[in-house]
């Protein structure tokens, strides 16, 4: 897993104790807020669906805990879409408070770049 940093920093998801998202951090647009209003997204999208809270919260779940190595990438893209939608299912799941943002094993770092 690459660690994409921005001007301002990166914010890192972990998942069981592993490095499982990167974002980039910079003053154009990619905050902190931006990230977690893309879960809320996914959120709402799914509650429109007519879909319960349980199913999704599963749902996101079972997403994470698929091998890696059964996702088939082709393409740097893929890699990149893969992240974005890895890194938005561990935000949603913090919304939901199915993982603590503060755990031992799962969670998130936010580094700001050395001045």
């Amino acid at each position: 897993m690459v660690v994409h940093v921005g001007s301002n920093g990166s914010l890192c998801l972990y998942y069981q104790g592993k490095l499982r998202a990167s974002f980039p951090l910079n003053d154009k647009g990619l905050n902190v807020e931006t990230f977690y209003n893309h879960a809320n997204e996914m959120i709402v999208d799914a509650l429109k669906d007519k879909q319960s809270l349980n199913f999704i919260k599963m749902t996101l779940l079972v997403t994470l805990k698929t091998n890696k190595k059964k996702l088939r990438v082709v393409t740097e893209d893929d890699k990149h879409l893969e992240n974005q939608f890895i890194g938005y299912t561990i935000l949603a799941l913090i919304k939901l408070k199915v993982i603590d943002p503060d755990g031992v094993q799962e969670g998130i770092l936010i580094c700001p770049r050395k001045k």
